[in-house]
């Protein structure tokens, strides 16, 4: 909003005018690819939902730096840069996912049967999570009967079941962290994520047949409200502080 409030296009549309122009920069943020426009007035108007002949009476000041290119659509220097910025971040933040999964990949157990990824697993135990080993329930629930295919269960079962069959309870190709890694959530936020979701599903009556797509909507809706977004970074939230300290005194 700053860089917006300092273009001279912002100075030179009518009052009136700053909703649309509002809009109309967002929605070219939504467009494919992303920061552009139709070179066409009408579907341009039909996206805003805006009179055609409105946008043709004020289109010098909303398509004020707009230029059109070979694919036939329009741009923006100001927004393609901002585009990049974007694209930029995100490249950097999946390297960054895929050395940090490398390195755990690579983090062979040592001879008292501790990973560098873990400091708390007991020895030949299997990570459950990516990015934090835990200890396996021991308490009993028996699952639902089932209606057809696998039967849905509590999160203890579940998580019991998956641990005799040998697998992590979130595998480090989880799209979880591709989710994280595209929107910028910190490792450490989502071993927090991950600690709390067991926390609160541990004594749960709730059922399903697969929790790893429940822990998915977890994150991406926030469920635990550990963290909000602090400008271009994100913070842990009050809730969040309580659950770090209660999770570094276990």
């Amino acid at each position: 909003m700053e860089r917006v409030r300092q273009s001279d296009t912002w100075h030179l549309c009518a009052r009136e005018l700053r909703p649309w122009l509002l809009l109309l920069w967002v929605t070219a943020w939504e467009q494919t690819p992303c920061g552009s426009l139709p070179a066409d007035d009408l579907l341009i108007a039909a996206r805003l939902d805006m009179p055609v002949d409105m946008l043709r009476q004020h289109r010098e000041v909303l398509l004020r730096g707009w230029t059109a290119h070979e694919d036939g659509r329009l741009y923006h220097e100001t927004i393609t840069e901002r585009v990049l910025d974007m694209l930029d971040k995100r490249a950097r933040d999946a390297q960054r996912a895929a050395n940090r999964r490398a390195r755990l990949a690579a983090s062979a157990p040592s001879h008292d049967g501790i990973t560098d990824a873990s400091r708390v697993t007991p020895g030949g135990a299997r990570s459950e999570f990516d990015t934090k080993h835990q200890a396996p329930s021991t308490i009993d629930n028996s699952p639902k009967p089932p209606r057809g295919g696998r039967p849905a269960v509590s999160f203890k079962t579940w998580a019991e079941e998956r641990k005799a069959a040998g697998e992590s309870l979130i595998p480090q190709d989880d799209p979880v962290f591709a989710y994280a890694s595209e929107v910028g959530i910190p490792e450490e936020f989502m071993q927090l994520a991950w600690t709390e979701f067991k926390h609160r599903y541990s004594e749960a009556s709730k059922t399903y047949k697969d929790w790893r797509p429940v822990f998915r909507r977890a994150v991406r809706e926030n469920w635990m409200k550990l963290w909000i977004i602090d400008g271009e970074s994100y913070r842990l939230t009050t809730t969040g502080q309580q659950a770090q300290r209660a999770k570094g005194a276990s």
